[in-house]
């Protein structure tokens, strides 16, 4: 089953908050640093990107996640 709305905002301000601390992140650090699920992850960063409050950065050594 997929997280509601409300789920999915509060998983959003946890990896917003995680990536004003670290700057930058690959899915992997954020989901051993925040302790989510990956559905959870993808929703929020998705959520996250509509808003356009984070990036999506395809690097050489994979794709990192930014304010």
């Amino acid at each position: 089953m997929l997280p509601n709305n409300e789920l999915i905002h509060k998983n959003s301000i946890i990896i917003y908050e995680l990536l004003s601390e670290i700057k930058r992140c690959s899915f992997n650090e954020i989901q051993s640093i925040c302790k989510l699920d990956s559905v959870c992850i993808c929703l929020s960063l998705i959520h996250l990107i509509r808003l356009d409050k984070i990036q999506q950065i395809n690097t050489p050594n994979g794709i990192i996640y930014t304010l």
